[in-house]
C-alpha cells in the first residue's frame, strides 16, 4: 500500500513536502478544517527553525510519493522524561497527526472511504508504534508511552494491543498495556 515508509527527523525539506502536498488537499475539500492542518505545518516550521523543549524530537513518518518525491503520512513529537524514582528515562509521544487524506471526516469517494481510510490509518499507527519501539531500544529507555488523543486513536491502539502476540512480546522482553489513553510499550527486566 505505502512504499518505502520511513521514520525520519523532520527537516526543512520534510516540512516543504508536506506544506506542497497537504496545503491543496484541504484547501480543496469542504470537509476538513483548514486551521488545524495550518497549524500542524506551523508546529513542523517552528521545530525545524529550533522552537521546541529540549529533549523534544519531531519525526514524520513518509513513504515514496508520485514521481519520487516523498510523500508525508503523518508528523509526530517524541519527548524524553525521567519519572521520580525511575533509574532510566521514559520516552512520550504526545501528539500523532495525519495526513488530510486519512481524516476520517471526508466524505466518501470511489477511491476512498471510512473502511479504506481506517486500513490506511491502521497501517500508519502500526508504523509509529514500530518506530517507537525502534526508539525505547535505540535509546536504552525503559519504556514508551503513546498518547491516545482521540476516541479513534485510542480505539486503533486498543485493537493493536490487543492483537500483539503474547509470546513474541516475551521473547523480545516487551509488555504492552493500556493506562487511560496511553497505550504503554515497557521493557521487562529479568
Amino acid at each position: 500500500m505505502f512504499d518505502n515508509v520511513q521514520l525520519e527527523k523532520v527537516t526543512a525539506f520534510t516540512v516543504a513536502a508536506l506544506k506542497k502536498e497537504w496545503t491543496p488537499y484541504v484547501m480543496e475539500s469542504t470537509d476538513l478544517p483548514e486551521v488545524q492542518y495550518r497549524r500542524i505545518i506551523e508546529w513542523g516550521n517552528s521545530f525545524v527553525n529550533g522552537n521546541f523543549e529540549e529533549g523534544t524530537f519531531f519525526y514524520a513518518l513518509t513513504c515514496d510519493g508520485n514521481n519520487g518525491a516523498p510523500s508525508v503520512l503523518a508528523l509526530m513529537d517524541l519527548t524524553l522524561k525521567h519519572p521520580l524514582h525511575a533509574p532510566k528515562f521514559a520516552i512520550k509521544v504526545m501528539s500523532i497527526h495525519t495526513a488530510p487524506h486519512f481524516d476520517l471526516r471526508q466524505a466518501n469517494t470511489e477511491v476512498d472511504n471510512s473502511i479504506t481510510r481506517k486500513h490506511k490509518l491502521s497501517m500508519i499507527i502500526s508504523e509509529i508504534i514500530i518506530g517507537a519501539i525502534n526508539e525505547l531500544f535505540e535509546r536504552d529507555a525503559s519504556e514508551v508511552k503513546i498518547y491516545c488523543s482521540s476516541q479513534l486513536s485510542l480505539s486503533f491502539f486498543e485493537t493493536v494491543a490487543g492483537d500483539m502476540k503474547s509470546d513474541l512480546l516475551s521473547r523480545v522482553r516487551l509488555s504492552v498495556d493500556l493506562q487511560g489513553n496511553w497505550l504503554v510499550i515497557s521493557k521487562r527486566f529479568v
